[in-house]
């Protein structure tokens, strides 16, 4: 029955990357979620008073006053331009059009403690290519990966207006990658599915007075084995298939200010977040298949970096039910030269504004932002000497993301 429980709210929530996958920093989707707080950059951590304070805080639980639900869509469309076979030979990836759901509920046990349930896609990467190879062969080259997570958890009030959370985390990874002849794809050919239920988050929120919050989130690793009863690999028909993906460690401090409350004569409200991601922790991955008691290894090398996310942003209230946000969100570096990806965010740093807008009427909300990301890199020849052999790797060329999102949530309070 629990298993059954999970599989449905997963399937609620794997809506994402059905038609690709978003172009994330590592795997973390560095622009997800809700419209409220994406219309600030995504900052969260300090002041989140939903149920997607699983996503962002779980702390943010201890808000909920008796019985609270969300409901969230993100659309993201993206390309990305790499040189995913030849190098200096660029090609562009079809669009991406990527629908991204959180559903969330909390509710008020007693004075003290708070418990609540949420769904939403946490990471992805892909795209899908079409391209003629070295050998003038037409060419299929896509990949879809997605971390879905499944999060119960429960948040404490203590003394000193202190909130306490932790939430626990049942991760769904599922890749499927392709590449070959347009018409039938073979030399790479796999679609592979796995669990983990290892994962944690905690989280604190602390107000030492009206009008300042503050907040800290930690996010543990976890490590999620997929498998395949068979699989394609370099044109050959496999058995059983196996690879493990890490999303990794990130720590993360956010503050809240607002003005008024403080008596500043301005109805603004001021956020922060920084947040700190491990990616080192992906330093490759192995890809494991079976025939006829034949082993078969391929590595595929990431040596990414660990990298910090800023997001500022400010909320202006020309009425009390009515705000306005604008923010922006700095994401550092963590892809490595020497393995550029044609499946992600190019080897460098990216940038994204986002714009917001929301409705507060007594017990319920409606709120939408817009985003708009873009990142670049250069891939040198020089960039490339030393690696070792990477068949999922792409070429030396230039690299370019352009992504744009929209976003909308609703939310009601009992």
């Amino acid at each position: 029955m629990r298993r059954t429980l999970v599989t449905a709210f997963a399937a609620l929530a794997a809506g994402a990357g059905t038609s690709g996958s978003a172009l994330a920093a590592g795997y973390d989707t560095p622009i997800l979620y809700t419209a409220r707080h994406m219309g600030l950059g995504g900052a969260a951590i300090g002041y989140v008073n939903d149920p997607s304070a699983l996503f962002h805080n779980p702390a943010g639980l201890s808000h909920t006053e008796n019985l609270s639900f969300i409901v969230h869509g993100t659309l993201l469309v993206g390309e990305i331009t790499s040189a995913p076979d030849r190098n200096d030979v660029e090609v562009g990836s079809d669009t991406t059009v990527a629908p991204f759901p959180l559903l969330g509920a909390s509710y008020r046990i007693n004075d003290w403690l708070t418990a609540g349930l949420a769904a939403y896609p946490v990471a992805s990467a892909g795209a899908e290519y079409t391209y003629d190879n070295a050998a003038g062969v037409a060419t299929y080259d896509a990949t879809t990966l997605i971390f879905v997570e499944i999060s119960p958890g429960l948040s404490f009030d203590l003394p000193g207006d202190v909130k306490l959370g932790v939430g626990y985390r049942m991760t769904r990874v599922s890749l499927l990658r392709e590449k070959g002849r347009v018409e039938d794809p073979k030399l790479f050919n796999l679609d592979l599915v796995g669990w983990s239920f290892g994962g944690v988050r905690a989280g604190l929120q602390w107000s030492p007075m009206d009008g300042l919050e503050f907040g800290a989130t930690y996010r543990h690793k976890t490590d999620t084995e997929i498998e395949a009863d068979s699989s394609f690999i370099l044109n050959a028909e496999r058995g059983k298939t196996t690879t493990t993906f890490t999303l990794p460690s990130k720590l993360g401090f956010g503050v809240r200010a607002d003005l008024d409350a403080l008596g500043v004569p301005a109805p603004v409200s001021v956020v922060f977040d920084a947040e700190y991601g491990f990616q080192s922790q992906n330093d490759r991955a192995v890809i494991r298949a079976e025939t006829d008691g034949t082993p078969l290894e391929i590595n595929n090398f990431f040596e990414w970096e660990d990298a910090w996310t800023l997001r500022p942003g400010v909320e202006f209230r020309p009425k009390p039910q009515l705000p306005l946000r604008v923010g922006y969100v700095w994401d550092g570096k963590v892809g490595n030269k020497q393995y550029p990806t044609a499946f992600g965010t190019p080897p460098n740093e990216s940038h994204t504004v986002t714009l917001g807008a929301g409705y507060e009427f007594d017990s319920w909300q409606l709120n939408a932002a817009y985003a708009y990301r873009t990142g670049e890199a250069t891939v040198t020849t020089d960039d490339l000497q030393g690696a070792q052999v990477c068949l999922s790797c792409s070429k030396a060329g230039d690299y370019q993301l352009t992504m744009q999102a929209i976003y909308l949530d609703a939310s009601f309070d009992f």
